[in-house]
C-alpha cells in the first residue's frame, strides 16, 4: 500500500513475468544452472548477478527486495537516476562485491 497518506489509496503489486521453476518435478533436483544468459530486471533494482549477466536464484529476489526496502525507508539508492546498465552494475560492485 502507500506510504504517504496521498498515496495510501494505491496499492502496488509484484509482477512475477520473470518467475521460474527451479526443481524439476520429476525428480525433485535443481535444474541445471545456465552459465550465461542476458539481463533481465529492472536495473535500479537488480542484483549484481544480473548485471554480471548470471543465473539468477533466489537470493537476487532478496537482492531487489534489499533495495525496494532502502527506497521504503527513504534511503536514497546512489545509483537510481543512472540509466546505463554497466555503470550502474560497476557502482553496485564497489558497494556489494566480495573482497
Amino acid at each position: 500500500m502507500g506510504k504517504h497518506s496521498e498515496d495510501k489509496a494505491n496499492v502496488y503489486l509484484v509482477d512475477f513475468g520473470l518467475a521460474k521453476e527451479h526443481l524439476d518435478m520429476n525428480t525433485q533436483t535443481p535444474y541445471p544452472q545456465r552459465r550465461h544468459t542476458d539481463f533481465r530486471g529492472t536495473i535500479p533494482y537488480a542484483s549484481l548477478s544480473a548485471h554480471q549477466k548470471q543465473e539468477l536464484g533466489r537470493k537476487d529476489d532478496l537482492w531487489s527486495f534489499f533495495f525496494i526496502v532502502l527506497e521504503f525507508l527513504e534511503e536514497p539508492l546512489s545509483w537510481k537516476s543512472n540509466t546505463c546498465k554497466d555503470a550502474v552494475r560497476d557502482i553496485k560492485q564497489k558497494a556489494f562485491a566480495k573482497p
